[in-house]
């Protein structure tokens, strides 16, 4: 009867390991997610940047022609 008990609180103890695991993982999911969006946003923002940067020489490039 004892190693019945024992197996059960063994297989318990197992299951909720495996669910908060699953847990963790899920979380670790969302945070790579949201840090490829936010990687994304910093992306296009640094690109607005060169282009308004290549923009800006081209006018002091035209301006100075003119």
């Amino acid at each position: 009867m004892h190693l019945y008990i024992y197996i059960l609180i063994s297989c318990y103890y197992i299951n909720a390991t495996i669910i908060i695991n699953n847990i963790i993982i899920k979380n670790i999911i969302k945070e790579e997610e949201e840090i490829k969006k936010e990687e994304e946003e910093l992306e296009k923002k640094l690109k607005k940047e060169e282009v308004k940067e290549e923009v800006e020489e081209e006018v002091k490039v035209i301006i100075l022609i003119n």
